[in-house]
């Protein structure tokens, strides 16, 4: 990955503010949102590995509010979760918004995740299963909004997920559940998607119940919504 190199050399130059790093990546996702995400954003979220959760955060909010946001677009609540389909599992921070679901972290096909060691994991990344499947949910996206997001000039900071004409919805104690119609280049298909909160390392168990609920609810809600 020469990008992730190249970064990882700016992210450590004391010289650049914080701040021009995220705008140098905001200026990239801009020019080309969908190479962005399939061959830059991964090598990015792996320069962010040993990143605290709060500063991730901090990125996430501020690539999104400058570079990704449609008009009227705002944050309902943020938490830590795994988003599963039968293609992929993301995992990482969660963005649940008035319009989407954003994942920020790490998305990997289930079938490399079966045959892969941890030394070849990022490689297994960005895999074309990934990127078929991604392809397939911007599609159901921009059908939703009557509109390419290409058209909007907004870049991409993870991976989205619809919330429009969901079906099956289902609610569990730690998770939820529900499905959405989307079109590939090959034929019509049903995702499946399962979001499950995840507990934060040395989170209080109590609080953790407590926001797992809140988060459930806010999910449940805003599907309802769009129903």
């Amino acid at each position: 990955m020469k990008f992730g190199r190249s970064f990882a050399k700016i992210w450590q130059d004391p010289q650049i503010a914080f701040e021009q790093k995220l705008d140098l990546l905001g200026e990239l996702t801009l020019r080309n949102s969908e190479y962005f995400i399939e061959k830059v954003y991964q090598g990015i979220q792996f320069q962010f590995r040993k990143t605290p959760l709060p500063e991730l955060i901090e990125i996430d909010e501020y690539m999104l509010k400058k570079y990704c946001f449609l008009d009227g677009e705002d944050i309902k609540t943020v938490f830590y979760e795994i988003i599963a389909d039968k293609k992929t599992t993301t995992t990482g921070r969660i963005f649940l918004t008035n319009y989407r679901i954003l994942a920020c972290g790490s998305q990997i096909t289930r079938s490399a995740q079966k045959q892969v060691g941890r030394s070849s994991l990022v490689g297994a990344l960005v895999r074309s299963g990934v990127t078929h499947h991604r392809k397939a949910i911007r599609k159901a996206i921009n059908r939703a909004f009557r509109q390419d997001l290409a058209e909007w000039n907004i870049g991409e900071w993870g991976y989205y997920f619809p919330v429009y004409n969901a079906k099956n919805l289902k609610r569990g104690k730690k998770s939820i559940s529900y499905a959405i119609d989307v079109e590939t280049e090959k034929k019509p298909l049903t995702l499946g998607i399962t979001i499950t909160p995840l507990r934060i390392k040395k989170q209080d168990k109590v609080e953790f119940e407590e926001q797992k609920g809140y988060v459930l609810n806010q999910i449940e809600e805003l599907l309802k919504q769009y129903q």
